[in-house]
């Protein structure tokens, strides 16, 4: 009797698709290494900590999971993490080396600042999606979001107000990427 014939095929199947789901897991998580880096970064700001910690928390699971799915949505995590570090850096630039914190009248730098990230974040990311032949619409809404979770951390030391700026930015970024695309289908 032959090793096969004692074990039933289903089973077979379940075992070899769990090895299968595991191994991809194993590899999403080993190619998120860049996000603790993110996180180190964000965590030199002088922001809210809540905030930070629950962006970069969904910057993790996103990461891992876009990874772990794999296709064009797993091509978006670096460079949303890339075009991400805008939003990140800008905010956390003007508070270190401006010297405006959050309070009074320093917070209109730091959203302008948010702002200025996530367009330009936006922008470089719809300028790579616009070569992509199929799958536009997905990477853009992926690298988009891991950009939005990684400039969050950063924006989010102007606060709720910072990451709304940010996401505003990141909005009207996204514009004409998605007009261009809809022009390019037809």
């Amino acid at each position: 009797m032959e090793w096969s014939e004692t074990v039933p095929a289903a089973l077979l199947a379940r075992r070899a698709r769990r090895a299968y789901e595991i191994g991809r897991l194993r590899f999403a998580v080993g190619r998120a290494w860049p996000v603790p880096v993110v996180g180190a970064a964000a965590c030199t700001g002088c922001g809210p900590a809540g905030e930070t910690l629950a962006a970069l928390a969904a910057l993790a699971l996103l990461a891992v999971g876009l990874r772990w799915r794999g296709g064009v949505a797993g091509s978006g995590v670096n460079p949303g993490l890339l075009a991400g570090l805008l939003p990140l850096a800008l905010p956390m630039g003007v508070v270190r080396l401006g010297g405006f914190c959050p309070g009074g009248s320093g917070l209109a730098v730091c959203l302008a600042a948010c702002a200025a990230g996530g367009l330009l974040a936006s922008l470089l990311l719809g300028w790579r999606a616009l070569s992509l032949d199929a799958g536009r619409p997905l990477f853009l809404i992926c690298s988009g979001a891991v950009a939005a979770c990684a400039g969050a951390a950063g924006c989010a030391v102007a606060g709720m107000p910072g990451i709304a700026a940010m996401a505003a930015g990141l909005a009207a970024g996204a514009a004409p990427a998605v007009a261009l695309g809809r022009l390019a289908a037809r």
